[in-house]
């Protein structure tokens, strides 16, 4: 994919609709493993964007999936990585937040404080 997209020599943006037309075609196939790199890498590419483009409903709708498939998917098991992308951390500035605190309890907090977060927030667990 990555050589195909140099030799097309695809400005960002157009990057970025790949990498999401294959996560969600993956997706509809039930193959929820194989499309994470693919929605992970759409995300990405928002590294140092504007805030304009970080606050689109579909910047964030993209975040808050990699988030919430991270956190589902078993076989992600670091998410450090996660709090690097611009469009995750801007997360904080909406009404997902909470996903973003949860997020960070997996990277360097314990369960005590995922049960803490959990009485704090019980509808994060029933919404994603």
């Amino acid at each position: 994919i990555n050589e195909w997209m140099r030799d097309w020599n695809l400005p960002p943006s157009s990057k970025r609709q790949v990498f999401l037309i294959l996560a969600n075609e993956l997706k509809k196939l039930k193959k929820a493993d194989e499309a994470y790199p693919f929605l992970k890498r759409h995300v990405q590419f928002f590294q140092n964007e504007k805030e304009e483009i970080l606050s689109n409903g579909a910047t964030i709708s993209a975040a808050v999936e990699l988030v919430e498939d991270s956190i589902r998917l078993p076989d992600v098991i670091v998410f450090d990585g996660l709090m690097d992308l611009h469009a995750v951390v801007h997360l904080r500035k909406t009404a997902h937040a909470p996903l973003i605190e949860l997020l960070q309890i997996f990277v360097n907090q314990g369960p005590k404080e995922l049960e803490a977060f959990k009485n704090k927030h019980p509808q994060v667990f029933e919404e994603h």
